[in-house]
């Protein structure tokens, strides 16, 4: 087990005073051991037997971290029992924060809230977030515990108004537990399921209707009081910590930016819509370029008040674009901003060199890819930003609970935070369910991709796989998808032969492999299948009339790489009888076989003319 603790204390009205500590229940340390952590190249197991080690430098440079904050850092250990570590820092506040207090409604105060779990931190924890929330917790560590408790409050005429129930325990699992409340207790107060796998059981409202809600573990008091006032159908909370207000800032922004034309340069299908609909949702006209040859010929043909150039494309990458735009007498000022996924200074400074002005990170952040665009396209009304933004009061936020029922896992899906990803790009849900749609369509072969490609030594496609994957899916929410692939990436980039043993690539292949099996499984299980025209049907000649404009806008979409366009005609294909399926067609654009999908359009074109 390992337990992570945080807290803090106020020192002074601008400051305070962190203290974070990490324990677990692992072997431990004795004295002579603690005494030398900290000192470089040295570590607590010296053994030649040990199977897993580092320099012995972490501690150290850990330590020298931490002092120059201001803290310090020390462990207490015992042998056989585990370690903890803890350390202290000053953190100095933003000037003018107030705090909103937590308001509840008057029927939810003094629940009385009954804890299920084999765990005693895991109680500890949950106790002590429910007393804060003015409830009365009462826990056992077992399922068996729970129902004996039961009856002797049925016996007494005391009432449970909430039970929040561990799903693994030893014996008893929780759906048991539940459904013993239910059935023999024959009690109705809400239950709410605590796991860490969402597959381990159907979603409230489906097979287990007697479980009305469920929370994913580590449980943090945000998600658990939203989880307790949705089962009692309370939707709004005053949360105590003010938060980045993404629609609000989104409103200032548009002030500023709108009727800008921006070039966006990228190959990725997924994150060509995602930076179109964060662009649109300031008034900013975007146009699509998916190589460096096309973002070239693009800013050579028009202006634009910025391009957002990515750095790995086809044909043409981002550097050697850049510098082909330079070399034009009239785009010398012209503003081209990296969009990249890459940390590394080394990258950074390539793009420095060649040419480009800033830098916005993948995933996409609206207030980071904002704040850039002002300052390269407007940089006479950034002080005139920052001014309007210091006289507005403090954000905050109120957060509510419109999903319930099956669609309550969208909030918390294996593999993907749609919560967050919602919060990132602040865009309309049928937006974001169609982007996850094409990352679903897109990726349907990525993993026989991968493992041909393994199987030929093709390291420079893997690498550039790994990295196109790496930003789609940390724009839509999938971190540890994106973790996965960018060890992959990483390996790809330090290889400097084809290696005898492929154990290492092919570890990193299974570890991404169950992370992002999961994640198409989670959208798959949220995205809409809308119903197509039976393909059975001959077409009338108004079927013809309305078929032909249509599939002469998709035919120009195609031509000018525009995903939105795109979309747009193949969404309106589906709703005409053509007497063919447009799956096929669309396979094709969904892996960018336009020239293929082009001509099979063409012929489709040339039976009706």
């Amino acid at each position: 087990m390992i337990l992570i603790e945080v807290s803090c204390e106020n020192i002074r009205p601008d400051a305070v005073m962190l203290t974070c500590s990490i324990q677990d229940t692992g072997i431990g340390m004795r004295k002579d051991q603690r005494d030398l952590l900290f000192q470089a190249f040295t570590q607590g197991d010296t053994s030649t037997t040990r199977k897993f080690g580092g320099t012995g430098l972490g501690l150290c440079i850990s330590q020298q971290v931490i002092e120059l904050m201001h803290g310090q850092i020390f462990v207490e250990s015992e042998f056989g029992k585990g370690s903890k570590f803890t350390f202290t820092t000053l953190m100095e506040l933003a000037p003018n924060q107030t705090t909103s207090p937590l308001i509840l409604p008057d029927n939810l105060i003094g629940l009385n809230v009954l804890i299920v779990d084999d765990s005693e931190e895991s109680r500890k924890i949950m106790s002590s977030l429910i007393e804060r929330f003015r409830f009365c917790p009462e826990s056992v560590d077992s399922g068996m515990a729970a129902i004996s408790l039961l009856k002797e409050y049925q016996k007494q005429g005391k009432i449970i108004d909430l039970a929040i129930i561990d799903m693994k325990m030893k014996e008893m699992d929780g759906v048991e537990t539940a459904m013993e409340i239910r059935g023999d207790l024959s009690l109705e107060f809400p239950i709410i399921l605590m796991t860490s796998a969402f597959t381990d059981f159907a979603l409230p409202g489906a097979d287990t209707p007697v479980i009305d809600g469920f929370i994913a573990k580590p449980v943090t008091a945000s998600s658990l009081l939203n989880t307790i006032m949705n089962v009692f159908d309370e939707n709004a909370i005053s949360k105590s910590i003010p938060e980045f207000d993404a629609a609000g800032r989104q409103s200032d922004y548009k002030k500023f930016l709108s009727g800008l034309t921006i070039l966006v340069a990228e190959d990725n299908r997924v994150n060509q819509e995602i930076a179109v609909e964060i662009l649109k949702s300031v008034d900013i006209t975007a146009q699509i370029a998916v190589d460096g040859v096309e973002a070239v010929k693009a800013v050579s043909e028009k202006s634009f008040d910025a391009v957002l150039m990515d750095i790995q494309m086809p044909n043409m990458d981002g550097y050697e674009a850049t510098r082909k735009i330079r070399e034009m007498e009239d785009r010398q000022s012209l503003p081209i901003i990296a969009m990249t996924a890459s940390a590394l200074m080394q990258d950074e400074n390539r793009c420095i060199e060649a040419g480009m002005n800033g830098f916005v990170p993948k995933p996409v952040r609206q207030e980071k890819l904002f704040s850039t665009l002002l300052k390269f396209t407007h940089p006479e009304l950034e002080s005139e930003f920052s001014a309007m933004i210091l006289r507005q009061d403090n954000f905050f936020t109120i957060e509510t609970q419109t999903i319930s029922g099956n669609g309550a896992a969208d909030n918390a899906l294996p593999e993907l935070n749609i919560h967050e990803a919602a919060r990132n790009l602040n865009m309309d849900m049928d937006v974001y369910k169609k982007i996850l749609s094409h990352f679903f369509n897109n990726n349907i072969h990525t993993m026989d991709r991968l493992r041909t490609a393994v199987n030929q030594n093709q390291w420079k496609h893997i690498q550039s796989l790994a990295h196109g994957l790496k930003g789609s899916s940390g724009n839509i929410g999938a971190e540890q998808v994106k973790e996965a692939i960018e060890k992959i990436e990483l390996f790809c980039r330090n290889i400097e032969s084809d290696p005898s043993d492929k154990t290492q690539i092919n570890l990193l292949l299974s570890k991404f492999e169950h992370h992002f099996t999961r994640l198409l499984s989670s959208i798959k299980s949220i995205i809409n299948i809308k119903k197509t025209v039976p393909v059975d049907e001959t077409p009338s000649e108004e079927d013809i009339s309305q078929a032909l404009p249509a599939l002469s806008d998709l035919i120009n979409a195609l031509k000018a790489a525009d995903p939105i366009a795109i979309r747009n005609s193949i969404d309106c294909l589906k709703q005409i009888r053509t007497g063919f399926s447009i799956q096929s067609i669309e396979n094709k654009i969904n892996e960018y076989d336009y020239d293929d999908a082009i001509a099979a359009l063409k012929q489709l074109t040339s039976q009706w003319t």
